[in-house]
């Protein structure tokens, strides 16, 4: 079962999508569990945990556009991640999509059209 978390954030540093992961590895350990976040201080990488986990951090270039309006510069961001985030999903080919917010949660819908995953939203207590 191939397992994909979605967030507009940085998963090293959100202790709830790590948790979450980590108590899937607990639960069944042919879980082959994935997730994509945007790299807070900027720079892609891909971390292999100890705990049989990918964490995968998409630099968005567009956040360092400084000369465009905030509203803009947001808006390109998210066109950025949509499109960074899809490529990635559709390559890691997941059953089960978990969308953490609202932000990535069209994205989800995108995912699952092209993978036929089953997709998970799990709203958080700001939305």
């Amino acid at each position: 079962m191939n397992i994909l978390f979605l967030t507009h954030t940085d998963i090293k540093s959100d202790s709830r999508i790590l948790k979450e992961m980590q108590s899937l590895t607990n639960y069944k350990e042919d879980y082959k569990l994935s997730g994509i976040g945007v790299k807070k201080n900027e720079g892609s990488q891909n971390t292999n945990d100890i705990n049989k986990f990918n964490i995968y951090s998409i630099k968005l270039k567009t956040r360092q556009w400084i000369f465009l309006p905030v509203m803009l510069r947001h808006t390109c961001s998210l066109v950025e991640l949509t499109f960074k985030m899809a490529y990635k999903s559709v390559r890691l080919k997941p059953n089960i999509i978990h969308c953490n917010d609202t932000l990535v949660l069209p994205l989800g819908v995108i995912v699952k059209i092209f993978t036929g995953a089953k997709l998970i939203y799990d709203a958080h207590e700001l939305e």
